[in-house]
């Protein structure tokens, strides 16, 4: 998944998020929407050289509802002011499963604050 949101796939990143996907991103803004979230990838507004996930927990509710959880770390890119800057955060993904595939439905990250 970091692989989709680090080229960004536009086609991948579709078929990763239900069209429902809503999230709460580490910015405070709410996005709802795969379409509007594939924009945010497509203007440049997440630009990222490296993401990388560390899963600490799936829960797995139902046969069709799963939440994970942990920690990333990623390397802001593109033309961002905090091009180059590391940011560790936590996040907290709700998952279903439509037609035998898992999508991500909901996503909250937050960053942590370094001393």
């Amino acid at each position: 998944n970091a692989a989709v949101i680090v080229k960004p796939d536009s086609a991948a990143l579709m078929d990763l998020l239900a069209p429902e996907f809503t999230i709460n991103r580490s910015t405070g803004a709410v996005v709802s929407g795969w379409l509007n979230t594939l924009e945010l990838f497509q203007k440049g507004i997440v630009p990222y050289d490296s993401f990388a996930v560390q899963t600490e927990l799936v829960l797995v509710k139902n046969p069709s509802l799963a939440i994970s959880m942990g920690s990333e770390v990623v390397v802001m890119g593109g033309s961002s002011a905090l091009k180059g800057q590391m940011i560790r955060r936590r996040f907290t993904h709700i998952w279903t499963k439509e037609n035998d595939k898992w999508k991500l439905l909901a996503r909250h990250a937050n960053n942590i604050c370094t001393p």
